[in-house]
């Protein structure tokens, strides 16, 4: 993937904004990047704006990826061809936007003092639209601070599946951008549980954050060692989702049943915080073990 050039304030350049849009295509001569918007999503008034509301939030840019033959490890390979989000793909557009706005809610309630940000990026990301042919997989995969997104993918097909997935995402290009930070970090726990499970189901259903499965009949992140040293980042995601959504359900109850939903929505936060925010904003490192155990 190509790295996404950003400017000083972290913001997308012109110049990286044309490519993202138009990649092998023509651009038309444009002054600033709404023009390059504007112009790209003409045939879809309803995604044009969109996407300018998007940009204008938050500085994320939806575009395209390449035309390529990916190479998907144990998926084989897989042709994907660039897709703009207009038409019958503007709901992925839409999914997108309502997360990035939600996760960026999330952060800015982690961290209210802008003189105490954390070294941890969730705006300005470009967005590649793809279409794999004749798969479902990959869903997205993220590299230099853009998200490759493919409108067939398999964990794309809700609001809620497009923002855990998106979740995730950024925290591997967070990852990338602080030198592979959970696998120098979670490498003696995860190599504990393999080695006290190999791939038996029973074993790693304790440890395992989500029921994702893949073919062979093994959970996803004990299968691909590459994003398995990650049980932290899948426990995170889970627990930000759950207090988004609770957060979303505090505002339509009352009395007894709201009180009790503030209070499971402040622990649910508080874990997400401390097994996500805290240890990779700022630099914290976690104490391992000999024996397999959840970090969270």
């Amino acid at each position: 993937m190509l790295s996404l050039p950003v400017a000083a304030d972290d913001s997308i350049t012109k110049d990286a904004a044309t490519k993202l849009l138009y990649d092998a295509a023509t651009a038309p001569a444009c002054a600033d990047i709404d023009c390059l918007i504007e112009h790209r999503y003409a045939d879809d008034a309803k995604a044009k704006k969109l996407a300018l509301e998007l940009f204008h939030a938050s500085g994320d840019l939806a575009g395209v990826g390449p035309d390529e033959i990916m190479d998907g490890s144990y998926r084989g390979k897989i042709h994907l061809v660039p897709e703009l989000p207009i038409g019958g793909y503007r709901k992925h557009l839409e999914w997108v936007a309502a997360a990035m706005t939600s996760i960026d809610a999330f952060f800015v309630a982690q961290f209210p003092d802008p003189k105490l940000q954390p070294r941890y990026r969730w705006r300005a990301l470009g967005f590649r639209f793809v279409r794999s042919i004749g798969k479902r997989t990959p869903s997205a995969y993220a590299s230099s601070w853009a998200i490759e997104y493919n409108v067939a993918g398999s964990l794309l097909t809700s609001a809620d599946g497009v923002r855990e997935t998106l979740f995730h995402e950024l925290f591997h290009l967070n990852d990338e951008a602080h030198r592979d930070w959970s696998a120098r970090t979670l490498a003696t726990d995860y190599d504990a549980i393999v080695r006290k499970c190999g791939t038996k189901v029973s074993c790693l259903a304790p440890y395992a954050p989500n029921d994702t499965m893949v073919r062979g009949g093994t959970y996803y992140r004990s299968r691909v060692r590459g994003r398995a040293r990650r049980p932290l980042l899948e426990r995170a995601t889970r627990d930000a989702g759950e207090a988004q959504a609770v957060g979303e359900a505090v505002q339509v109850r009352s009395g007894r049943e709201r009180a009790g939903l503030e209070s499971v929505g402040g622990r649910v936060l508080w874990r997400a915080r401390s097994c996500l925010l805290r240890a990779l904003a700022h630099g914290e490192r976690w104490r391992t073990t000999r024996q397999p155990k959840l970090l969270c």
